[in-house]
């Protein structure tokens, strides 16, 4: 029972954090969370480049004196893991509670996991729309885990808050940079049209000079250049 109560808790705090928080304060906090609810070494945010079929790490937390994954796991191939990604497409989430116990047809990824040490490790998909965007993992070092089925279903329900919270944090991205531009141009405009405004009302010095000649108003200094005609007339030249 205090388990049980222990990961509702743990659930809405999560829940509150992504309604509340900036996206990556809230990303941060939901990691946190699950690691130190499930005793894990490392959690990581991974999203899914489908242009290049390939894997990056956006977010990653550690417990104290773990060493980070975030700047080595970059564009890594799908292939890397083809045995976890296709399990992601239409399950709820992949346990391994003892990756050197992984099933046939799942060679690669358990060379590939324990090139990383990992002992055990859950996957969970962040899905949007049908497609999987990504995934969370929740990865032990030290030792094997017994995964239970409650463990998974709070995984899974944060992957698909992270899902969503992804999706409006993307919308409000591209809401923000749209209204930055818009901005932006609105300002060149009224500059512009204040430039405009300007050198049609001051006209230029030598058009000056050549309407007072022309008109007989003086002109200052006294002495009329030599470039200007008695008639008004002027050769085109200005110094």
């Amino acid at each position: 029972m205090e388990q049980k109560l222990e990961r509702e808790d743990c659930l809405r705090a999560i829940a509150r954090t992504l309604l509340e928080k900036d996206w990556a304060t809230a990303v941060h906090f939901a990691m946190e969370q699950l690691g130190l609810l499930f005793g894990c070494q490392r959690v990581h945010v991974i999203y899914h480049d489908p242009a290049k079929d390939c894997l990056h790490m956006a977010e990653e937390w550690c417990a104290v004196g773990t060493a980070p994954r975030l700047s080595t796991f970059q564009g890594v191939p799908v292939a890397t893991y083809p045995w976890i990604w296709a399990n992601l497409q239409d399950s709820d989430g992949v346990l391994v509670e003892d990756v050197e116990q992984m099933p046939p047809g799942a060679e690669m990824d358990k060379v590939s996991l324990q090139f990383d040490l990992v002992k055990s490790i859950l996957v969970v998909p962040m899905v949007k729309d049908a497609q999987v965007l990504g995934y969370i993992s929740m990865v032990h070092l030290h030792s094997n885990y017994s995964w239970n089925p409650e463990e998974l279903n709070l995984a899974k329900l944060v992957g698909q808050f992270l899902a969503i919270a992804q999706a409006r944090h993307q919308a409000e991205t591209t809401l923000t940079q749209a209204k930055e531009a818009a901005d932006a141009a609105n300002r060149a405009k009224t500059e512009f049209l204040a430039s405009i405004s300007m050198n049609c009302a001051l006209p230029s010095m030598p058009s000056l000079v050549l309407v007072n000649c022309y008109i007989g108003i003086p002109v200052w200094p006294p002495t009329v250049p030599p470039w200007i005609s008695s008639t008004g007339a002027a050769s085109i030249y200005w110094n």
